[in-house]
């Protein structure tokens, strides 16, 4: 038999997979620009970069150090002219769309699965009297659209370029062969592609965990229910939390909160997929 338990955590798993499938869709958007950097990437590298690597390889003189330090300033410089192509990827105006979007959508699916609550817990279909439900609302949305706008491009660029900077330098150095430091970029090319699921993910929870606090503070739902998603892959830290009412002033409070859990709200750190379902006053 399904218990009351069993059906609301099966909820609360539908729940986060609406959440997911908005992240899984900037993940999508945010890959295909990182694949195109890629490309343009590997592809000066291959016509520029791997030809200097050979000659400076087949140099009589390689184990000098003048030799050495002059063939590194050249690649060096190549891998920089690789990344400033790069920069046409990051499109500001076609950036700051897929960021509305996604920022809008997260909006959106929280507000109504908050609605939902409210309609369920009260057993009401008129809620015309919580029209103070958006205020402070947009200029979340606004904060969290420039900060995307701004970090997104230099978090997935700097971190490739130092990755693969090291690869090719560094095996240069230790004279590592043309295939090896293929190997290391591929393994790069692996790194970035998950920190850009990771980072996409990350954002849109971060983000519906705000909105989720701040509007249920504006209809005055002082409290909330930790949940969980109560499955193995809950934190040790994060599994004492399930069920439990907690007030928003304070966040995790209490006898049997782990210490580094005190003043915590679900969706606040990384990768959590904790949800706070409002707790309605009935006037």
């Amino acid at each position: 038999m399904i218990t009351r338990s069993d059906k609301e955590d099966e909820e609360i798993r539908t729940r986060y997979k609406t959440v997911q499938r908005i992240g899984d869709e900037y993940a999508a958007e945010l890959h295909r620009r990182v694949d195109t950097m890629k490309r343009i990437v590997k592809g000066i590298y291959a016509e520029r970069i791997i030809p200097l690597i050979i000659e400076f390889y087949e140099h009589p003189n390689r184990e000098s150090h003048e030799i050495t330090e002059a063939y590194i300033d050249l690649i060096t410089a190549e891998i920089n002219i690789a990344f400033n192509v790069t920069s046409a990827v990051w499109n500001p105006e076609e950036l700051r769309e897929i960021v509305a979007r996604f920022v809008e959508s997260t909006s959106e699916l929280q507000r109504r699965l908050l609605l939902y609550d409210i309609v369920e817990d009260l057993n009401i279909f008129q809620i015309s009297e919580f029209e103070e439900l958006d205020d402070g609302i947009d200029d979340i949305l606004d904060e969290r659209e420039e900060n995307n706008l701004h970090f997104l491009p230099f978090i997935f660029i700097d971190e490739y370029k130092e990755r693969v900077t090291a690869d090719i330098v560094g095996g240069v150095k230790e004279g590592v062969s043309l295939r090896n430091i293929a190997t290391a970029i591929y393994a790069a090319d692996i790194i970035i592609n998950n920190r850009v699921s990771f980072v996409a993910h990350d954002q849109v929870d971060e983000l519906y965990a705000e909105l989720n606090q701040v509007r249920q503070l504006n209809i005055n739902c002082d409290d909330f229910e930790w949940f969980t998603m109560n499955d193995d892959r809950v934190r040790d830290t994060h599994m004492p939390l399930h069920s439990r009412v907690f007030p928003w002033k304070s966040g995790a409070i209490g006898a049997g909160v782990p210490a580094s859990m005190v003043g915590v709200y679900p969706g606040e750190q990384w990768g959590c997929r904790c949800i706070a379902k409002p707790i309605i006053k009935r006037s």
